[in-house]
């Protein structure tokens, strides 16, 4: 438009110079043929005139325009979008049909060449039919508009498009689509919330939630983070990954034999290669085990020496525990009859029954078989006297029955009896010892209290007055046992201290004396024990040290120190033995020894020295016993002695003429018989 402008010009000033000069000079002022301009006449030319949007046109020298400022304004079709131009050219200025809002749908905006929109092609309504896809068209005949069953998110078909130019998608529903709520296997792992049942952890993972994407297949982000069974880690689920054992050993899964752990395929321990444990229930003998759980293997009571039966069971450590086998832990002996007390509190006795000593509420006068003693009380200390027996229950409470001359039984009369009877008291006591005509027992505290004949002081309260209840020992000591003998008594404070009153024919008392005491006296020597024994006429004690010293009347040797003379203070045994404790009877004295050996000495009358001897001469040493057996406890009656192993198994010997042997038939034994009846 510009040039056609600048032309028409030309022709302008061609035909209307009349004034001219016929002479061309450039400069005069005058346009002159083949001059657009001269000076500051410009032929009433402007830049808007030749199509410029602004700008002062300028006469050069030589008399052409300088259009430069005119240029720099612009023009309509120079490609640039200036003030007054809604488009230029192929810029439309981002417009569109529809963008411009002034109600077109549809169609194509362009650009006139005034530089404004040309509005021809806009449609104001689409065309179904027409091949293009328009306004809400999803498609137009085989324009599909590049969409397919895929894009749309079904898995397969072929899209097509309906007469009314929305998608057929009837050949695409047959393969599903994402998300539908049902799963295609062939195409989806999941579909919404529908995980096909599926869990992280059924994946293989340790944990986490599992989830669905928008392409209906897992989202394992979550589960990942947990690991995963297999991936050489052990993660915090995992008890084990491949050769991760996380620390773990064969040991700290408690197999404390070794082995070589491994891990299975599941990331679990597998301990099949461990050498196994105490609580397999399978016994590795190599390993020091005797039995395993309930598997005893081959052992019994019976074969393990506890000759009384019962059932035996296993400890944590996988050895036999036979606190369920029936075993002897106590047993006693009076003059003619014998006691025993068995790990279940059971109080059975036999032999010489004439004042119901055996307790067995019968006046049957000889039991020559151990019998359970009436009442159904649980003992946990026995006491066997002349001819009466006392207990204390596991309670505390104490119990007599026999020959109650003199109150010995305490029940507050002298009435005998055959079965056990209480002792009238509101104290509990925690052992309790009988003499021949007197009872004391020592309670929790430590005091010491005693009942019966107190003829020379044997009860120890000051007196020697009888008293049918307990009555406290004088002298305020703390006691840790007491013994009663025949018409003494000793006991042992919880310092070491020994201590004897009443009779003390021949210094059975220990006080370097033979005068009889009725309050405690101290032994003297300084010794410090921690067991004593008082019998018929002697007494003996162990000290702290293990060493045995016996005092009193020393017929047939029965102080053991190698002679047959009195003492009044203590004298050691012979043979340098080191002693558990020691046990005083009529006329002979037995001891066992550190490691469960057992020495007897004094009278052997009736062969209650059990060594087998069958001459009546006693020891006025320790002799040990016939046999070779090894005991844990001893008991010293008149003319007889019974023991029991360390598994619980009596054997008694001596006389037998009133049953006190525990077998039938009354014969008298040379060495230690079993007694099998009835346990």
């Amino acid at each position: 438009m510009k040039k056609i402008l600048i032309l028409a010009f030309a022709f302008f000033l061609m035909g209307c110079d009349e004034q001219t000069t016929g002479k061309d000079s450039c400069g005069d002022g005058v346009i002159d043929p083949g001059e657009e301009c001269d000076g500051e006449d410009l032929g009433e030319m402007s830049c808007n005139f030749l199509g410029y949007h602004g700008g002062q046109i300028v006469c050069d020298e030589e008399c052409h325009f300088d259009l430069t400022e005119c240029e720099a304004a612009g023009s309509c079709g120079d490609g640039l979008i200036q003030e007054s131009e809604e488009c230029d050219g192929s810029d439309l200025n981002s417009q569109t049909c529809v963008s411009l809002e002034i109600g077109f749908l549809s169609g194509t905006l362009t650009c006139a060449d005034d530089c404004q929109f040309n509005y021809e092609q806009c449609l104001s309504e689409a065309v179904c039919g027409d091949g293009s896809v328009e306004l809400t068209e999803e498609c137009d005949g085989t324009n599909l508009n590049e969409a397919t069953c895929n894009s749309l998110g079904y898995h397969g078909g072929t899209l097509s498009c309906s007469g009314e130019c929305s998608f057929n998608v009837s050949d695409c529903e047959p393969f599903g689509k994402c998300p539908d709520g049902e799963i295609q296997e062939m195409y989806e792992d999941c579909d919404g919330t529908n995980l096909n049942e599926e869990t992280c952890l059924t994946l293989g993972y340790n944990g986490g939630e599992l989830t669905c994407d928008n392409t209906c297949h897992f989202d394992l982000s979550e589960c990942e983070d947990s690991g995963i069974c297999g991936d050489g880690t052990g993660d915090p689920l995992e008890e084990c990954d491949g050769s991760d054992l996380k620390g773990q050993t064969c040991q700290s899964q408690g197999h404390e034999y070794g082995g070589t752990l491994g891990c299975t395929p599941s990331c679990t321990l597998d301990t099949s290669l461990c050498l196994g444990f105490c609580g397999d229930s399978d016994i590795q003998s190599t390993q020091g085990e005797s039995c395993d759980g309930t598997n005893m293997g081959t052992g019994t009571c019976l074969l393990l020496g506890y000759s009384y039966g019962g059932n035996i069971s296993c400890s944590d450590q996988c050895e036999y525990d036979t606190s369920t086998c029936l075993q002897i832990v106590q047993i006693v002996a009076g003059f003619y009859h014998s006691c025993a007390l068995t790990n279940f509190g059971d109080a059975y006795c036999w032999g010489y029954n004439q004042s119901g000593q055996v307790g067995i509420n019968s006046t049957e006068t000889i039991v020559q078989t151990a019998s359970l003693v009436a009442g159904g009380h649980t003992f946990a200390f026995l006491a066997a006297g002349s001819d009466h027996t006392c207990g204390v229950t596991t309670g505390g409470m104490a119990y007599c029955w026999g020959n109650n001359t003199g109150g010995r039984l305490g029940d507050g009369t002298d009435t005998l009896r055959r079965s056990p009877v209480a002792v009238q008291t509101a104290m509990s006591f925690t052992s309790i010892t009988a003499g021949n005509g007197h009872t004391c027992a020592v309670t929790p505290a430590g005091e010491a209290y005693c009942w019966g004949s107190n003829g020379i002081g044997q009860l120890g309260d000051g007196t020697t007055t009888g008293r049918y209840a307990p009555t406290a020992v004088s002298g305020g000591l703390t006691f840790a046992i007491v013994s009663a003998g025949y018409a003494h008594t000793c006991g042992v404070t919880t310092g070491g201290g020994g201590y004897c009153w009443g009779n003390n024919g021949s210094g059975r008392l220990g006080d370097g004396t033979t005068d009889a005491h009725s309050s405690p006296e101290a032994v003297t020597g300084g010794l410090t024990f921690r067991h004593i024994s008082a019998g018929y006429q002697h007494t003996c004690g162990v000290t702290a040290a293990g060493n045995g010293y016996c005092w009193g009347n020393n017929d047939n040797g029965r102080l053991g120190d190698a002679t047959t003379t009195a003492h009044s203070s203590p004298t050691l045994v012979t043979g340098g033995y080191t002693f558990a404790f020691i046990e005083t009877g009529f006329n002979h004295t037995c001891g066992i020894a550190m490691g469960n050996d057992t020495y007897c000495w004094g009278g052997n009358n009736g062969f209650q020295l059990g060594d087998g001897s069958t001459s009546v001469t006693g020891h006025v040493v320790p002799t040990h016993t016939w046999g070779g057996q090894l005991y844990a406890g001893v008991a010293t009656g008149y003319y007889h002695s019974c023991f029991f192993s360390p598994t619980g198994v009596i054997y008694c010997t001596g006389v037998d003429n009133y049953g006190q042997q525990g077998v039938a038939g009354e014969i008298t034994h040379y060495a230690p018989n079993l007694i099998t009846s009835p346990f």
